[in-house]
């Protein structure tokens, strides 16, 4: 399904006084950027380089075992006895590495070091096992992808990050043995057979989400009892809730996307501290009131379960709630009105259930909701908001129905809150007295007046009846999202009688007609007629006409000729996109070059419509730019998508080609087995293609090039700037970003389909980097994951004085030392939130 989300926010800061620890001294210091080292032992120095102000060419060739802040550039820190304590080698800002310097291993008395976001291949340096001392290694976003059993050495760790490398093997025993580690994150690695992990007691952060891992068990994290933040999500653990109720200082739990099975247990309420629970897509049963005494919780997703029974209107008594997703569950019954007491709740998912009655008008009183789900309900009649008639739910509402329903869409911004309300006839006003006519007078008038009204109509009525209904019910269809069914007759009159003025082009499912609505000769359709007949489309067509995304085309009516034995034509009406689709956007002939932000919106839209597909298990097989067309709002619509199941669903119907060259997943060619992560494969080409604006296939200098290929070629050769789209002149993105979007592109492209993100993951990860690029809104869940890393810093801000004769330890005891240092974090970012920002 789509909409999924990944996480929310926790406890400000409870949290963040939890999770500081005994490295908060080391996340004090400033580190300030040098160049890149290029050290004596084994490394060439280029004498003609530019090198950064205050660093001396004769430090270079240095082995560092020397190094004080008498003889160190200023870009180092150094504590009262002046040695370095600090160094920070982030490639976000500066040029990269392409290893990791060993010379950097003399630095016995450094505390911290970052080493982050560079292109570091290879593994940690055997001279890393000197650095006695050093408190927080991070490591995260390179290419590293051998052991790192060093790190036993460094028993003084308190923070370790390695997330977002290639690291694929068991979790190093050496991750075991650091024992006052209180921090550590492994995200976005293939890491497996975490049991290493059971002995570290004084863990307060652990995040493994997205490590494809194999069939874990959830005991081996029952011994971490000092746990507040535990992310699990996107692997397949398994096991029941109950391994995990020793953990009662967690705040923060992710489980989605894994194989978590059994029903909530009433032990599961030790965790009083709770403020984040997120189960989604797992195989959890029973009843759920058990989280109704977790009153802390602000953040609840039970999406996608196994949960039955009426609706749990205890739930209604977490008021603190502003996440709660209830979706895609077989919750039956009505949806109280105590609903309408949560005012705190800014989302709420209720969709896809088998709920019935009214919608409460007391939900006009969620005066804070921003995102509201209740599609695929029975639940979609009742009061009006205040306005009169019947209210309906629909995921392709627009802004003008806030217009409609003033008592609940109180604020239109930001646009796209899902509820329409159908007006009811005005109300005539009542007469207030005078003279004139009596009342029975004008009763007599009245009536007598409508028998002479009625036998002049109805003659005329009569005629007209049959065509006027069956246009009435296709609005009426239309408008509640329910597939029409046309003539052929219809058809040829739409796209008049299928004239080559009228053809937009040929698809996998056949060629498409540009058509006007015979309804009322306006609406402009998108008319698609077969070229390969199958026999189940009128099932086919059933199905497709419940799917509806702001992001997919949406399917509106269609058309046949023949019977099942003679089948001659099958057509289908979609709505018309206007603005062509991205192929064409992405060629010379353009209208326009396509903005940055406009190139990640694309991205994260189109992600968001597969991901919608692939939670019906349904697989696209042909993504590529013709295929993502764009409306007149710039926003990315999915077409021709049919429903090719993934094994195990219940339907498996070809309604189009099996993909396009350049776009195909070797593994899917191999093996002819369509599965989600054949769609992502192909996402990640065309992501590369918008990045690049280069087609998948393309001839230069003497060539043919994959664009695939040549990305990965230039990333090697560390050309970057020369990756982006040329055409975005002065709009081109940072470097950073550059690398990021090209770095989880190629993940896409993973020969083994376990290493390859989600569509969901694509989008949260674009969606991140669109924040920081361009500004503006982020979706609501990612907005929080980024709240609570501010207020982690603003909490760790708080706690600077207390940690104070900590840091003076750490420095040699020199005061004035630590004041010039914490004045100014130089943007550096401490341990947890530099972690907390990995979404």
């Amino acid at each position: 399904m789509a909409r999924r989300p990944v996480a929310m926010a926790r406890h400000p800061v409870a949290m963040a006084r939890g999770l500081l620890g005994s490295a908060l001294q080391a996340a004090m210091v400033l580190a300030v950027v040098v160049t890149p080292s290029r050290c004596a032992s084994g490394q060439d120095v280029d004498p003609l380089a530019e090198v950064m102000s205050g660093v001396a060419w004769e430090w270079y060739n240095k082995d560092l075992a020397d190094l004080t802040c008498d003889n160190a550039p200023d870009a180092l820190e150094c504590n009262a006895n002046g040695q370095v304590v600090a160094m920070q080698l982030n490639g976000a800002s500066n040029e990269t590495l392409a290893t990791i310097p060993a010379c950097i291993g003399n630095l016995t008395t450094l505390t911290y070091l970052n080493l982050a976001e560079n292109a570091i291949t290879g593994s940690i340096p055997e001279s890393f096992s000197k650095l006695s001392l050093l408190k927080s290694l991070d490591l995260s976003t390179n290419f590293m992808k051998q052991p790192i059993d060093v790190l036993a050495a460094l028993t003084s760790l308190t923070h370790l990050n390695m997330s977002g490398n290639l690291i694929r093997a068991p979790l190093s025993p050496a991750v075991g043995q650091l024992p006052a580690l209180v921090h550590l994150d492994f995200a976005n690695n293939l890491v497996d057979d975490v049991k290493e992990l059971s002995a570290l007691t004084n863990l307060k952060y652990l995040s493994l989400h997205d490590c494809a891992m194999g069939s874990e068990s959830l005991r081996t994290f029952s011994t971490l009892t000092a746990l507040q933040f535990l992310d699990l999500r996107n692997n397949t653990f398994e096991g029941s809730l109950d391994a995990l109720t020793t953990l009662t200082r967690l705040q923060y739990l992710s489980l989605a996307y894994n194989s978590v099975t059994g029903s909530i247990p009433a032990a599961l309420t030790r965790l009083s501290m709770l403020t984040f629970l997120e189960l989604a897509i797992n195989g959890i049963n029973g009843p759920v009131d058990t989280v109704t005494a977790m009153t802390a919780l602000r953040f609840l997703s039970f999406y996608q379960n196994n949960f039955s029974g009426s609706f749990p209107v205890t739930i209604t008594r977490l008021v603190n709630l502003t996440y709660l997703d209830l979706g895609y569950n077989r919750f039956s019954g009505s949806v109280p009105e105590s609903l309408g007491q949560m005012s705190n709740l800014r989302y709420l998912d209720l969709g896809d259930s088998s709920l019935q009655g009214s919608v409460p008008a007391s939900l006009g009183n969620l005066t804070n909701l921003e995102n509201l789900w209740f599609i695929n309900t029975n639940a979609t009649t009742g009061p009006s908001c205040g306005v009169g008639g019947a209210c309906v739910v629909d995921q392709n509402a627009s802004t003008s129905f806030c217009s409609a329903c003033p008592a609940f869409c109180q604020s239109c911004s930001p646009p796209g809150l899902c509820v329409g309300c159908k007006e009811s006839e005005p109300q005539p006003e009542q007469s207030t007295g005078g003279s004139g006519l009596s009342t029975g007078a004008l009763i007599g008038i009245i009536v007598g007046g409508v028998v002479v009204l009625l036998l002049a109509v109805i003659g005329v009525g009569v005629f007209f009846y049959l065509r006027r209904m069956k246009r009435a019910s296709r609005f009426g269809a239309l408008a509640k999202g329910v597939c029409v069914e046309y003539t052929m007759k219809e058809m040829e009159q739409a796209t008049n009688s299928w004239a080559d003025s009228n053809l937009l082009g040929s698809g996998g499912f056949g060629d498409v007609y540009k058509g006007v609505s015979p309804d009322d000769g306006t609406t402009l359709w998108a008319v698609k007629r077969a070229k390969v007949i199958t026999n189940d489309f009128q099932r086919e067509v059933s199905e497709m006409a419940t799917k509806h995304h702001p992001n997919l085309v949406r399917l509106l009516g269609y058309a046949t000729c023949g019977d099942l034995r003679d089948r001659i034509e099958q057509v289908l009406v979609y709505e018309f996109i206007s603005n062509g689709d991205l192929h064409r956007w992405l060629s010379k002939d353009a209208p326009s070059p396509l903005t940055l932000k406009q190139r990640l919106d694309i991205i994260i839209g189109a992600a968001h419509g597969f991901e919608y597909l692939h939670g019906f298990d349904i697989v696209h097989r042909d993504i590529k730019p013709a295929n993502i067309l764009i409306d007149g709002n710039m926003q990315p619509k999915v077409a021709d998508f049919g429903l090719v199941r993934v094994e195990g669903g219940t339907t498996v119907v070809a309604t189009r080609v099996m993909g396009t060259p350049g776009y195909v997943d070797p593994a899917y060619s191999r093996t002819q087995k369509a599965t989600p992560a054949t769609d992502v494969y192909s996402f990640g080409i065309l992501m590369l293609g918008v990045l690049t604006g280069k087609t998948a296939i393309f001839e230069e200098g003497h060539r043919t090039w994959s664009n695939l290929e040549w990305v990965q070629e230039k990333l090697a050769q560390g050309a970057v700037d020369e990756i982006a789209d040329p055409s975005m002149g002065d709009d081109r993105p940072p470097t950073s970003a550059v690398q990021r979007i090209a770095d989880l592109a190629i993940r896409c492209t993973a020969t083994f389909t376990a290493d390859r993100p989600t569509m969901a993951r694509i989008a949260c990860e674009m969606e991140a980097l669109r924040a920081e690029v361009c500004g503006g809104e982020e979706d609501l869940v990612h907005r929080a994951h980024r709240q609570v890393d501010e207020e982690l810093k603003e909490s760790m801000e708080q706690e600077r004085e207390m940690n104070a004769e900590l840091f003076m330890t750490l420095t040699g005891g020199d005061t004035g030392s630590m004041m010039g240092i914490t004045g100014d974090m130089g943007g550096m970012s401490t341990p947890e939130v530099q972690s907390g920002s990995q979404v």
